[in-house]
């Protein structure tokens, strides 16, 4: 056993309950989509992505989203990176726009593929 959680991954996450129906979960995946295509594209310089994950609860509309990386070093330069405050910070505010108010949270986690 561990006697510490060890920091192999580590994803920004974000949660949040949509407005009920299923266009505002086909226009929160279009947004998300773009946040996707800004990570991937090379010109950015982006360090460290692996993936992005998102489910979704149709009978709830609970939207969630894990966006990882290969370690600590390469998540805090994506949070310090100017594609985090130029593309993502404003797309998660538009997805937020969408969601049931005070549903909307996002925070940082270790992450691991048990």
């Amino acid at each position: 056993m561990f006697s510490t959680v060890p920091v192999k991954k580590v994803a920004r996450v974000l949660r949040m309950q949509l407005n009920g129906e299923e266009a505002v979960a086909v226009q929160t995946d279009a947004i998300l989509g773009t946040v996707v295509s800004s990570l991937n594209d090379p010109k950015n310089g982006l360090l460290g992505y692996l993936k992005t994950n998102r489910t979704v609860c149709k009978s709830e509309w609970a939207y969630e989203v894990c966006i990882v990386f290969d370690g600590l070093v390469n998540f805090k330069g994506f949070m310090e990176s100017d594609i985090h405050e130029t593309t993502v910070v404003p797309k998660l505010r538009e997805m937020q726009e969408l969601s049931k108010p005070n549903t909307f949270y996002t925070g940082v986690r270790v992450y691991d593929d048990i």
